[in-house]
């Protein structure tokens, strides 16, 4: 550490910087017999600047530590390693059933069948309501074109209900 301190000035950019402490750690990890790659690439994304190969190769890393776990460590006997194995992939094929990957067909069907539901739930009770409104309207205003009739039959004096009113014997 102290041979990269003596190094860092105050009027250091950022890139530099950086570039500075990759040099660094490099030649570090040039003595260290396992693990030297893994570590300048954590060096590299704790820095917040990997290259897309830097990120490649880590995530290249992390998947093969995650499967070498997943089948027992390497401490584990076959039997052991088997087993993992054939409950991973049961694990992957139960996932296959209970999340298919959608394609565009089904994706539109989906969308179709949502539209659908939305429709039913939503607009046909509003159409229905409208149109019982509708047929209300229309028979409101056909009695009031019979009863308009019937003012201008009276005032003309021939209207049904005089003329049933003249025709009742009682009156």
């Amino acid at each position: 550490m102290g041979k990269l301190a003596a190094k860092i000035t105050a009027l250091m950019r950022d890139d530099e910087l950086d570039a500075l402490l990759r040099d660094h750690y490099r030649g570090e990890a040039q003595t260290l017999t396992s693990g030297a790659e893994e570590n300048l690439l954590k060096l590299a994304h704790l820095l917040g600047s990997p290259t897309p190969e830097e990120s490649e190769r880590w995530r290249t890393i992390c998947d093969g530590f995650v499967r070498g776990r997943k089948l027992g460590g390497e401490g584990s006997d076959g039997h052991t390693r088997i087993a993992a194995s054939l409950l991973d992939v049961a694990g992957a094929v139960k996932d296959l059933h209970l999340n298919p990957p959608m394609t565009e067909g089904m994706k539109m069907a989906e969308a179709l069948l949502q539209l659908s539901i939305t429709y039913r739930k939503i607009l046909m009770p509003l159409v229905s309501a409208t149109e019982r409104r509708l047929e209300l309207d229309q028979s409101l205003h056909e009695q009031v074109e019979r009863l308009a009739g019937d003012l201008r039959r009276d005032e003309e004096g021939e209207s049904e209900w005089v003329k049933g009113q003249k025709a009742r014997p009682d009156l």
